[in-house]
């Protein structure tokens, strides 16, 4: 099994630094370069230009075939790995997610293998173009070439190694209530592999956290301290001093920050992948902070704490990600009921109820809190007194489906059970065609106005 991953990080490599950028950068220029040694009149069939160009157009096959060989190595280790966990009685392949990861790899297997056909065929058609001096071989060429460089200019991702699918990996299941929103947030976004390991992991932290604490509240302050590290806000060391305050001893971050699977680099990693795909989590974080900072005695001052989002702007068949933040400033729970209402998305609407659990610590006299402060207590500064409220709040997460092309608005509200309306607002969202979409349209258009106009000749003929 090492042995593997050492031969597929090896081809990896020179994939990601030699094999592709070639294709990349080549394919165009050699194109122009026949096109002008064409129009010029030159001899290709001269050795002083057929063999510079045979040789290019033959290691680009081969730098083709060794990415197809790189999706093919990766395919294997993951089989490898798959059969690998079912034998220690581990059904891994019924977790969530793990059929995307196969169908990651299949699509890259196939982008290779098409890659690699385009770049034989190019090969040919160079020889047959040269052995027949024929001015619409040299074109066909070109053409070919042509379509091969902007198809690789502008391809998809290519996935090099194992840890590129794994960073590839979208989460498939939104739940509907994060009841411990950061930490059910990094469990949504981890990908099937690693998502075995959270148990060890879990047991790790809960040997390690300061008594009175529980791992979700280590796992939840790291993951936001790590986006604040990721924006710019505080740096590593403010990362690790803030980590030892919830640690049972602060010799303990050091071994945090270098876990072998979810050390704070790799935790680092999955808040990027976080902002990528399910942006408006950490615009209602980002929101909540500014309140914190700004607005704290308007905070101190409410009942109830509650924000909404959606993604903006989002192409037909695609998702949207329906986002409310509640938290509770009361010292009893609250019960509430949540609602939606969506016209041209799939589901149109929804509701759940969700209770909301009361407040659980003091706000600081203060007015105005410093960002970070290594002496203050635990609610002493912005950073710290946002992990409490968080700790106390409550995520409800609907996905839809955009059905229909325009502008649409989405409505979202907040009804304490039996009670007052908390929160109302509506929503905004620009819905447009995809370009597959787009072209089948202009296709199909074309092709009744087409109809119409045969039909009129018939007629005028007839």
């Amino acid at each position: 099994m090492e042995q593997g991953r050492e031969w597929t990080s090896w081809i990896a490599g020179y994939n990601k630094h030699v094999g592709f950028r070639s294709l990349t950068w080549l394919t165009l220029p050699i194109a122009i370069t026949l096109l002008a040694l064409t129009f010029l009149g030159i001899d290709i069939r001269e050795p002083v230009y057929f063999a510079p160009f045979i040789a290019i157009l033959a290691w680009l096959m081969i730098n083709a075939a060794m990415l197809f060989l790189n999706a093919r190595s990766m395919e294997k280790y993951f089989t490898e790995l798959l059969s690998e966990k079912r034998k220690k009685g581990l059904p891994i392949d019924a977790m969530v997610g793990v059929t995307t990861l196969k169908e990651l790899i299949k699509a890259d297997k196939g982008y290779a293998a098409w890659l690699f056909w385009m770049t034989f065929a190019s090969l040919l058609m160079f020889i047959v173009g040269v052995a027949i001096i024929v001015i619409a071989a040299y074109i066909a060429v070109i053409g070919l070439y042509g379509v091969f460089g902007l198809a690789t200019m502008g391809r998809r991702e290519v996935l090099y190694s194992p840890e590129d699918v794994i960073r590839s990996y979208k989460p498939e299941v939104n739940p509907a209530i994060l009841e411990e929103p950061i930490y059910g947030f990094l469990e949504t976004i981890l990908d099937p592999i690693n998502r075995l390991k959270i148990d060890e992991y879990k047991a790790f932290l809960a040997e390690r956290t300061k008594p009175g604490l529980n791992v979700g509240d280590v796992m939840g302050k790291a993951f936001f301290l790590l986006y604040q590290e990721t924006e710019g806000v505080i740096d590593r060391d403010i990362v690790k001093s803030e980590l030892s305050e919830v640690l049972a001893d602060p010799s303990q971050v050091e071994e945090v920050e270098e876990h072998p699977h979810f050390g704070l680099n790799y935790l680092k990693d999955l808040v990027e992948r976080g902002k990528k795909f399910v942006p408006t989590f950490f615009k209602l974080l980002d929101r909540l902070y500014i309140t914190i900072y700004d607005n704290l005695p308007e905070l101190k001052a409410s009942d109830a704490y509650i924000d909404a989002e959606v993604i903006e702007s989002i192409k037909s068949g695609d998702e949207c990600h329906i986002m409310i933040f509640l938290y509770n400033n009361t010292p009893e729970p609250k019960t509430v009921e949540v609602t939606f209402a969506a016209p041209g998305f799939s589901p149109s609407e929804g509701r759940v109820l969700i209770e909301l659990p009361e407040k659980d610590f003091e706000f600081p006299e203060q007015e105005k809190l410093p960002l970070y402060d290594r002496e203050a207590p635990d609610t002493g500064d912005v950073i710290g007194l946002m992990s409490r409220v968080l700790d106390n709040l409550r995520v409800v997460w609907f996905t839809i489906t955009a059905d229909v092309i325009g502008t649409k608005s989405i409505g979202i509200h907040v009804r304490e059970v039996g009670g007052r309306t908390l929160f109302g607002v509506s929503r905004r969202v620009n819905v447009g065609y995809k370009l597959g979409d787009l072209f089948r349209k202009l296709i199909g258009a074309g092709g009744t106005m087409g109809g119409i106009a045969a039909s009129l000749i018939r007629i005028a003929l007839w």
